[in-house]
């Protein structure tokens, strides 16, 4: 039987060079193989060395169930983002448009506003109040 090492290796070249993939963009080829853990292409952007992002991604039997979770919720949004994007969908952006964005073509965003939560308008007035409220 083949290593999983082998394995991850063949799903690499099979993302980099299969024609099945080639409605996707080269970034969101990327970004796949980085989760599939392709050693070439990481050690190939940082001078040979180990990418820290997949230090951060690395799990083992002392990783705790937070930091996995955690590690979840990263790759579930990457996905969502390269699965409702615009190139990739054939849709109209979707929810998830902007960590499309942000993820591919960071610099297409320059000059932009990020959403952000509504202020909290009883925090200020508590605050104006001298921390009370009545």
């Amino acid at each position: 039987p083949k290593s999983t090492l082998s394995r991850v290796r063949e799903l690499a070249n099979y993302i980099h060079s299969s024609q099945d993939l080639k409605f996707l963009s080269k970034e969101e080829r990327t970004l796949i193989a980085f989760f599939c853990l392709d050693e070439s292409k990481q050690k190939q952007h940082h001078g040979g060395k180990i990418n820290p992002a997949v230090e951060y991604f690395n799990l083992d039997q002392k990783t705790s169930a937070e930091r996995i979770m955690l590690i979840r919720l990263c790759v579930h949004v990457g996905v969502a983002a390269m699965s409702n994007s615009s190139s990739s969908s054939g849709g109209g952006g979707g929810i998830f448009s902007l960590f499309h964005s942000l993820i591919t073509n960071p610099e297409s965003l320059k000059g932009t506003w990020l959403p952000c939560m509504v202020e909290d308008l009883t925090a200020m007035a508590v605050a104006a109040l001298g921390g009370r409220w009545y």
